[in-house]
Protein backbone atom coordinates (compact mmCIF):
# COMPACT_ATOMS: atom_id res chain seq x y z
CA UNK A 1 0.00 0.00 0.00
CA UNK A 2 1.70 3.48 -0.99
CA UNK A 3 1.12 6.54 1.61
CA UNK A 4 -1.21 8.37 -0.86
CA UNK A 5 -3.16 5.33 -0.62
CA UNK A 6 -3.50 5.03 3.03
CA UNK A 7 -4.18 8.63 2.93
CA UNK A 8 -7.55 7.75 1.40
CA UNK A 9 -8.44 5.02 3.19
CA UNK A 10 -7.95 6.34 6.36
CA UNK A 11 -11.26 7.88 6.66
CA UNK A 12 -12.80 5.07 5.31
CA UNK A 13 -11.11 2.70 8.10
CA UNK A 14 -11.93 4.96 10.58
CA UNK A 15 -15.15 4.82 10.09
CA UNK A 16 -15.17 1.19 10.04
CA UNK A 17 -13.48 0.92 13.34
CA UNK A 18 -16.55 3.24 14.46
CA UNK A 19 -19.19 0.73 13.71
CA UNK A 20 -20.10 2.61 10.39
CA UNK A 21 -21.65 0.46 7.05
CA UNK A 22 -18.74 0.54 4.93
CA UNK A 23 -19.26 -0.63 0.82
CA UNK A 24 -16.87 -2.55 -1.36
CA UNK A 25 -17.37 -1.98 -5.44
CA UNK A 26 -16.87 -5.67 -7.13
CA UNK A 27 -15.59 -6.63 -10.45
CA UNK A 28 -18.96 -5.83 -11.93
CA UNK A 29 -18.90 -2.14 -10.77
CA UNK A 30 -22.09 -3.28 -7.87
CA UNK A 31 -21.34 -1.41 -4.47
CA UNK A 32 -22.03 -3.95 -2.02
CA UNK A 33 -22.66 -3.87 1.68
CA UNK A 34 -19.63 -5.82 3.58
CA UNK A 35 -21.39 -6.60 6.73
CA UNK A 36 -23.95 -8.27 4.73
CA UNK A 37 -21.77 -10.26 2.50
CA UNK A 38 -20.08 -11.43 5.46
CA UNK A 39 -16.43 -10.38 4.49
CA UNK A 40 -13.76 -8.89 6.98
CA UNK A 41 -12.11 -6.06 4.80
CA UNK A 42 -8.57 -6.16 4.31
CA UNK A 43 -8.32 -3.09 2.41
CA UNK A 44 -5.89 -4.01 0.19
CA UNK A 45 -7.76 -3.11 -2.64
CA UNK A 46 -7.32 0.31 -4.26
CA UNK A 47 -9.55 3.16 -2.11
CA UNK A 48 -11.88 3.63 -5.49
CA UNK A 49 -13.04 0.58 -4.46
CA UNK A 50 -14.55 1.29 -0.99
CA UNK A 51 -16.67 4.03 0.04
CA UNK A 52 -18.85 4.94 3.65
CA UNK A 53 -22.25 3.76 2.86
CA UNK A 54 -24.45 6.65 2.64
CA UNK A 55 -27.91 7.25 4.64
CA UNK A 56 -30.27 8.69 2.10
CA UNK A 57 -31.98 11.87 2.83
CA UNK A 58 -35.53 12.16 3.45
CA UNK A 59 -37.82 15.07 2.77
CA UNK A 60 -41.29 15.92 3.46
CA UNK A 61 -43.67 17.96 0.67
CA UNK A 62 -47.15 19.38 0.93
CA UNK A 63 -49.24 18.09 -1.94
CA UNK A 64 -51.95 20.59 -2.73
CA UNK A 65 -55.69 20.12 -3.35
CA UNK A 66 -55.12 19.94 -6.69
CA UNK A 67 -52.49 16.86 -5.97
CA UNK A 68 -49.32 18.39 -7.39
CA UNK A 69 -46.43 18.89 -4.91
CA UNK A 70 -45.92 22.77 -3.29
CA UNK A 71 -42.42 23.37 -5.02
CA UNK A 72 -39.46 24.93 -2.80
CA UNK A 73 -40.88 23.87 0.39
CA UNK A 74 -39.07 20.62 1.49
CA UNK A 75 -39.63 19.90 5.42
CA UNK A 76 -37.03 17.44 7.37
CA UNK A 77 -40.34 16.41 9.22
CA UNK A 78 -43.19 14.82 8.85
CA UNK A 79 -44.58 17.17 11.67
CA UNK A 80 -43.07 20.29 10.41
CA UNK A 81 -44.64 19.98 7.24
CA UNK A 82 -48.46 19.06 8.32
CA UNK A 83 -48.01 22.10 10.18
CA UNK A 84 -46.37 24.39 7.89
CA UNK A 85 -49.59 22.96 6.01
CA UNK A 86 -51.96 23.69 7.97
CA UNK A 87 -51.33 27.50 8.38
CA UNK A 88 -50.48 28.03 4.67
CA UNK A 89 -52.22 25.41 2.76
CA UNK A 90 -55.24 25.49 4.56
CA UNK A 91 -57.04 22.63 1.75
CA UNK A 92 -53.93 20.54 1.15
CA UNK A 93 -54.86 16.73 0.89
CA UNK A 94 -51.21 15.64 2.44
CA UNK A 95 -47.55 14.92 2.86
CA UNK A 96 -45.73 13.23 0.90
CA UNK A 97 -42.21 12.13 1.85
CA UNK A 98 -39.68 11.73 -0.23
CA UNK A 99 -36.06 9.36 0.25
CA UNK A 100 -33.37 9.85 -1.48
CA UNK A 101 -32.19 7.31 -4.08
CA UNK A 102 -28.54 6.86 -4.43
CA UNK A 103 -27.06 6.38 -7.63
CA UNK A 104 -23.52 3.97 -8.13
Amino acid sequence: MTRENAKKLLPIITAYAEGKAIEFRDKENNWLDIDKEGCTPEFSAGPSRYRIKTTPREAWMIQNKFGNLVLGLGFSSFEAAKQYAIQHYPQHTGVIKLVETPTT
